[in-house]
């Protein structure tokens, strides 16, 4: 979802009605989660088209007041389709009676505030006068105020309360109160919710303001205080928004009334027990053309990336609509897709190797390499960086945006569009350090940002132990990011299978994470000028192409047919007589005349020029700007690196940087003379043309008008000098190859720069002379000279250079050489210590064909506290530190039950390893109101963290024999649906109650001085590790869950993917040509208040989500 932008006036000069309906947004914001950012200043209200507060910024909508925010929300939210039959039409009037009720409050409660403010007399001197000078300058404040004042007079007179005397008012206000205990009857929420909704936000924004200004409104309030059903209302409004650090309710007053409502009032929610929801499926979506292989949720959106097996990656919303899909030249399938932290990215890796980053919004590829062999694993973790001047580049304030310049068309894989995409990501820069871990068959790599290579090694298990068939499972940073949890198992020579799980110290990278934040961006800021460099010097390329060179042509074809009858003939002669004497022989007078007419001279000239306008435009903005730009970056890093007591241990040398802006700056001399080669060029080429077109239209007959343009004299010495100097044959074998009649070409092409411009190579010459003069005046041998301490210059001038090599190879040479990573294969610039790594044994067991971990056996959930999923009540109080869960399933045989283990890991410390606090295992036993009278073995096909405490579970029971297929269940449209269906099922496990349990049975068997680890480090005896099966507690999972955690799927299922924030579940069934997306709702026990589930004044609660699905 895109990011929320508040804006609101400082609290000092906010007025109430303004300042009630900031509160009552926040408030709502409050209720539904979302992340925004809000900020006061002095003239927001001027920022607002219609001076209403809050001013937000959503979607790029700009939203004035709480109503239109609320709407724009809510527009986006996913609507519960569920109602149908009868009852559309009872839901309908339900909602629309809702709107009516909100209008009228809204209405009514900002009225009341706009009368006592701006109508009442008194108010007005003592109060909103003296707040409006705080944010107006003397005089003009009189006249605001006094506008402001008239308009709202107006507008109380439009709806006739400027008539109406205070005690009216209050009536209205009594008025009001009944009918709002009326809608909020038995509570807890207005309309019998269970959840807060935008109404309930809406009088808490304004109680608290009425109550805060208590002396503007101390008759209002004497009515307020006597609602008691509003106060508790307001009450529990408050507990929440104060949980969520949201200052809604500073009133001293209201704060007593909501300590008297506490004492004295009950509890009114209803508490449901932890994963029960409702399924809804929404529709269901085929891809008959390629079978699914990977997907994955957008953390911040309610988009899903899709991988099959052609390669195809593509994105879709929840309800399966395509945004866009890109296919991949060659067919490799896709093995794994991941989104970064902020959903800006989605990385996508194929069987072949290769690794291309698209953007979310349109499917640009701004990023692409290759690895040894196919990757099997990708994963973001994002670090945060503390904000400090030196972490910001501010290339923006002197480098304009691509799109003030002249772009021209290139070749069709490259459009202005797209640089102007990546010119976007010059400023968008990445705010924290986003690590893109990559596995492939070389190793274990991590990114900085999406190319800056910071670490690689090869996964192996615990040195010394002949081990086998290796196999890379997973890897996971911890909440705290100081550990990295790497999972994999392998076999050994005794036959047994093990699994084992690795701890490596990562206290350098979170050490080091804002020096590596600033290299990976400089390294993706160099990156991508480098590829609009490219680009830009391609248009040259195009541009010269493209120009018909008809003047060389022309004149080769007609001095062949020449020497053939004088080989001592010579065009420029010819020429020079012509201009000089007025002597035009024969044959140049029909060569002119009849075979290059006035016409055709006129279009190669205008098509000849503008070819060249193109190119000095790319080379003066488009080519010299990003130069700059590189340089500035380059300039960036060279900074960073001589800062050698914070980048030493990065391994990049700063006389390489050195070495990178020297080249930069010799690729800048060299586009300038360029610019100015054509620059001489057209003053050249221009003169000419225009000479031999008034010479064909006087050899014509042709009597040219008085206004004609004429050639000036300067004109005709420049066309005498081209000839001279510039239109020069080309023998080959002593045959005429062509002329050359310009100079761009030796610079755009590899090789040398045999004609190089003359006033640039003056220029140099005269540079180097004063340089040697300068010398001369220091006092320092040539030898002290020759060792650098005095360098001849920065950026080294070289005449022969041509800008292709300097642009393709030199370039492309320094920047290698700068990132190259260093040799060896394993290296960690110093954030992960190889060496202090520690091995824990998680399982061990023969080794047979059915010990074998399933495609997607692991799953990682870090960032909940450990006081959020474990009892407090428990004899052993667990610190309130980042945890991190584990959970994987275990091998086993096919008599066994499939199981799942969970393990939290916490530090003991700032800088110490994870122990495990909490590890359970779950049997997959029986699911409550699920018959098996055959008492059939549950299969375990996927699962995954749906929250901080719910694990959602994907379980199928397979058929024996194929008269028990489900086949009326079988999906009609499934191409190669099996003969037997085998039933399938989601569960939700709640986690929380799994390792409350789990800590209670470890308390109570431990000594009172013992560890409470549970596995000690390096260690590998059977029976000192959790792979022992009587230290790990069990649970059957009948024991843990009730019908409403378990929801039967129509088809056998695959694979799942969960994204809880959004309370959605996808799942892939049966030959991965069908799919179906579920909403997933709390279910509501109170069926008389289900009509009303979506109505606007309803909003999601944190702690009571809804339940819907959708099938795609």
């Amino acid at each position: 979802m895109a990011k929320l932008l508040l804006l609101s006036k400082n609290s000092d000069i906010i007025l109430p009605a303004d300042e009630a309906e900031t509160r009552a947004t926040l408030c709502f914001l409050a209720q539904l989660g979302l992340k925004y950012e809000f900020e006061r200043t002095r003239n927001a209200d001027a920022c607002s088209p219609d001076h209403l507060l809050p001013l937000g910024c959503y979607n790029g909508q700009l939203l004035t007041g709480f109503d239109a925010l609320c709407s724009a929300l809510e527009a986006t939210r996913p609507q519960n389709n569920d109602v149908a039959g009868d009852n559309v039409d009872e839901a309908r009037s339900q909602k629309s009676l809702n709107r009516v009720y909100f209008c009228w409050l809204s209405d009514t409660l900002r009225n009341v505030m706009i009368y006592f403010t701006w109508c009442h007399e008194e108010n007005f001197k003592q109060f909103t006068l003296p707040r409006g000078k705080l944010g107006l300058p003397w005089p003009i404040y009189h006249f605001v105020l006094n506008q402001q004042r008239a308009q709202y007079n107006s507008y109380l007179s439009s709806i006739e309360w400027k008539s109406k005397t205070p005690d009216d008012v209050l009536a209205e206000v009594d008025g009001i109160c009944l009918g709002m205990i009326e809608l909020l009857g038995s509570g807890p929420y207005f309309f019998k919710q269970k959840s807060p909704g935008k109404l309930d936000a809406l009088v808490c924004g304004y109680w608290s303001v009425f109550f805060e200004f208590d002396d503007i409104f101390a008759p209002v309030n004497r009515i307020l205080e006597k609602c008691k059903p509003l106060a508790e209302l307001v009450a529990r409004m408050k507990d929440q928004c104060t949980a969520c650090f949201i200052p809604v309710c500073p009133s001293a007053t209201l704060a007593r009334l909501s300590s008297e409502c506490r004492s004295g009032v009950a509890d009114l929610t209803t508490d449901h027990m932890v994963g029960e929801y409702s399924y809804c499926a929404v529709e269901t979506k085929q891809f008959l053309k390629n079978r699914i292989t990977v997907f994955a949720w957008s953390p911040k959106t309610d988009l899903i990336a899709l991988g099959s097996v052609d390669g195809t990656v593509s994105v879709h919303r929840y309800k399966m609509t395509c945004i866009w899909e890109l296919p991949l030249s060659g067919g490799s399938s896709v093995t794994c897709l991941a989104w970064r932290p902020d959903g800006k990215t989605v990385a996508a890796s194929y069987q072949s190797g290769a690794l291309r980053l698209f953007l979310t919004n349109d499917g640009f590829v701004y990023h692409e390499t290759t690895v040894a062999g196919p990757v099997d694993f990708l994963n973001w973790t994002s670090i945060p960086v503390q904000f400090t001047p030196a972490n910001v580049s501010n290339a923006g304030v002197y480098f304009p945006d691509l799109s003030s310049l002249s772009m021209f068309k290139s070749d069709p894989n490259f459009t202005s569009t797209d640089t102007f995409k990546l010119s976007q990501l010059l400023s968008d820069l990445d705010e924290n350090l986003n690590i893109l871990a990559v596995h492939a068959n070389d190793g274990l790599h991590f990114y900085g940002g999406y190319s800056f290579h910071i670490a690689s090694w090869s996964v192996q298990p615990k040195s010394g132990e002949a081990v086998t068939d290796v196999r890379f499972l997973g890897c996971h940073f911890s909440s705290c990011t100081n550990v990295l949890l790497i999972l994999y198992s392998f076999s050994q020579a005794d036959g047994q299978f093990s699994v084992e799980l690795q701890q490596l110290p990562a206290y350098g990278l979170v050490a080091n994470a804002p020096q590596l934040r600033n290299l990976s961006v400089q390294k993706s800021a160099i990156t991508i000028c480098k590829s609009l460099i490219d680009w830009s010097f391609s248009q040259i390329c195009v541009s010269w192409e493209d120009m018909i060179l008809e003047v060389d042509a022309k004149f080769t074809k007609y001095a062949r047919d020449r020497l053939q009858q004088n080989r001592n003939w010579s065009l420029c002669v010819e020429l020079l007589e012509f201009i000089l004497f007025g002597n035009c022989p024969v044959p140049l007078r029909k060569f002119l005349v009849e075979d290059w007419t006035a016409p055709s001279l006129k279009r190669t000239g205008t098509a000849t020029l503008k070819a060249y306008e193109s190119i000095k435009t790319i080379c003066f903005q488009q080519l010299q700007l990003l130069l700059q730009r590189l340089l500035f970056h380059s300039a960036e890093l060279l900074g960073n690196l001589r800062d050698t007591e914070r980048y030493k241990q990065f391994c990049m040398p700063s006389s390489v940087a050195t070495k990178l802006c020297r080249t930069v700056g010799a690729t800048l001399q060299k586009t300038q003379e360029l610019h100015l080669v054509i620059e001489k060029s057209i003053t050249h080429l221009r003169a000419f043309f225009k000479w031999l077109y008034v010479a064909i239209l006087g050899l014509s007959g042709r009597v040219l008008p008085d206004d004609f343009p004429r050639v000036t004299p300067t004109e005709r010495e420049s066309v005498i000098d081209f000839i001279t100097n510039y239109l020069q044959p080309v023998f080959d074998q002593n045959e005429l190859h062509s002329y050359h009649v310009e100079l761009v070409e030796q610079y755009i092409r590899p090789g040398e720069v045999k004609r190089p411009l003359e006033i640039v190579a003056e220029h140099s010459l005269a540079e180097d002379k004063e340089r040697s003069k300068l010398r001369n005046l220091v006092n320092r041998s040539l030898e002290e000279l020759e060792k650098g301490n005095l360098p001849a210059g920065l950026f080294h001038y070289s005449s022969s250079a041509t800008l292709a090599d300097l642009i393709q190879k030199e370039l492309q040479d320094s920047i290698n050489a700068l990132f190259e990573v260093p040799s060896g294969g394993r290296f960690s610039r110093g954030c992960l210590d190889f060496e202090d790594s520690t091995f824990h044994l998680i399982y061990r067991g023969p080794s047979s064909p059915g010990n074998s971990l399933g495609h997607l056996s692991l799953a990682f959930y870090s960032g909940f506290r450990a006081d959020d999923t474990i009892s407090k009540s428990s004899s052993r109080s667990v610190a309130a530190s980042t945890s991190t869960c584990l959970a994987w399933s275990p091998p086993h045989s096919d008599s066994e039950s499939c199981s799942i283990v969970l393990l939290n890991l916490q530090p003991s410390g700032p800088k110490a390893r994870l122990r495990a606090t909490c590890v359970s295992r779950v049997v997959l036993d029986q699911l409550p109101s699920v018959e098996n009278p055959q008492n059939l073995r549950y299969e375990l096909r996927d699962f995954q963290f749906y929250t901080s405490d719910l694990l959602i579970m994907l379980i199928r029971r397979p058929v024996m024999g194929s008269s028990q297929g489900f086949q009326a269940d079988a999906d009609p449209h499934e191409t190669g649906t099996p003969a037997t269906n085998e039933p399938s099922w989601l569960v939700m496990l709640p986690v929380q109650d799994l390792l409350s349990s789990s800590w209670r049975q470890s308390a109570e068997t431990l000594e009172p001085n013992s560890s409470t680890e549970i596995f000690t480090p390096s260690t590998f005896p059977v029976d000192s590790e959790i792979s022992h099966s009587a230290q790990i507690p069990s649970t059957k999972l009948s024991e843990l869950i009730t019908p409403a955690h378990v929801e039967s799927l129509p088809w056998q299922a695959n694979r799942l993917a969960a994204n809880g924030e959004r309370s959605i579940v996808f799942v892939l069934f049966q030959g991965s040509c069908t799919c179906r997306v579920y909403l997933l709702e709390r279910p509501d026990p109170d069926d008389a208040t289900t009509e009303a589930a979506d109505a606007p004044g309803d909003a999601p609660g944190v702690t009571e989500p809804n339940c819907t699905a959708t099938t795609a």
